[in-house]
């Protein structure tokens, strides 16, 4: 990914080869491994170098999107952390260096909370987690994990980076999702986080509609507060929430979809007391909520 990300921006190998520190060869045969796993061509190839094609332009975005989100994950990382505690590191550097499998460790132990049970869902050994999370701390130069008899927990430095590596796994899921539609293939799997007594009413038929028109794509809804929602919305775990507006929406990070109008009434029969007292102001007051949907400011 940081080959075909150095070719869309310098234009040639050669010169993608310079800025990453690589050989040109390798970054000739990193770009075709991309281009076989993803099964499109990627580049149009000239004379004057190479011009990404739609795919490659949209795989670029996405890369650049996450190689952001590490370095941003770098940068929170330090801030967190107590100056006292901080090691030397280069954060800029980050996401031009650190392993996948460092990213993969830190989720896995964020998931299942101990090394053993990380080391089993990754299908690796537990020294082989272990040491991926310890290269990931020398990486940041910050500590972010801790210790407790009953598993490892994350510190305030940890829990940072997690987020922001939870937002670059879902570019990764963006790509996959992007990258089968350019084959003629809808697939993947959406989440929808609910808020009480606010969709019962559209959104089963809009989950009809999409299994329906897509029977690949999986669709899981869950419910809770909004507070909880929308912290498992910026960490990219769900991908959208469904309720009544809220003014106290994060504007930077989240972007609002007003849906419709939700009219509430109250209902009595006729001569109820109620409605008899308040018959010479109106016979009858509604108040209007305003239902929307919230998704990430930058779709992911």
């Amino acid at each position: 990914m940081r080959a075909l990300l150095a070719v869309v921006l310098h234009g040639t190998t050669g010169r993608a080869a310079q800025a990453i520190h690589l050989s040109q060869p390798a970054v000739a045969r990193y770009v075709i491994q991309m281009e076989k796993a993803c099964g499109l061509p990627l580049f149009a190839r000239g004379a004057r170098g190479m011009m990404p094609t739609a795919p490659g332009t949209l795989l670029a975005r996405r890369i650049d999107a996450l190689m952001q989100h590490l370095s941003s994950g770098a940068t929170e990382a330090l801030a967190a952390s107590p100056p006292t505690a901080r090691r030397s590191s280069a954060p800029q550097r980050f996401s031009a260096v650190v392993p996948p499998g460092h990213l993969r460790a830190l989720a896995a132990i964020d998931a299942y909370g101990s090394e053993s049970r990380a080391a089993a869902w990754l299908g690796v050994t537990q020294p082989a987690v272990h040491a991926a999370l310890q290269g990931l701390e020398a990486l940041l130069g910050v500590r972010l994990f801790y210790k407790l008899p009953f598993g490892t927990r994350l510190t305030p430095a940890g829990e940072a980076m997690l987020r922001r590596v939870k937002l670059a796994l879902a570019e990764i899921r963006g790509m996959e999702s992007g990258i089968a539609a350019w084959r003629g293939q809808t697939h993947g799997h959406v989440v929808v986080g609910v808020l009480p007594l606010s969709a019962a009413i559209f959104l089963p038929r809009a989950v009809d509609s999409l299994a329906a028109k897509h029977p690949d794509i999986e669709i899981r809804i869950v419910d809770g507060t909004y507070e909880s929602l929308l912290r498992h919305l910026l960490s990219a775990d769900i991908d959208a929430i469904v309720g009544a507006l809220r003014p106290d929406s994060p504007a930077d990070e989240v972007r609002l979809l007003h849906l419709f109008d939700d009219d509430l009434v109250v209902v009595a029969r006729q001569g109820h007391p109620p409605t008899a007292r308040s018959r010479a102001c109106s016979a009858h007051k509604a108040w209007r909520r305003r239902t929307a949907a919230c998704a990430p400011a930058v779709p992911t």
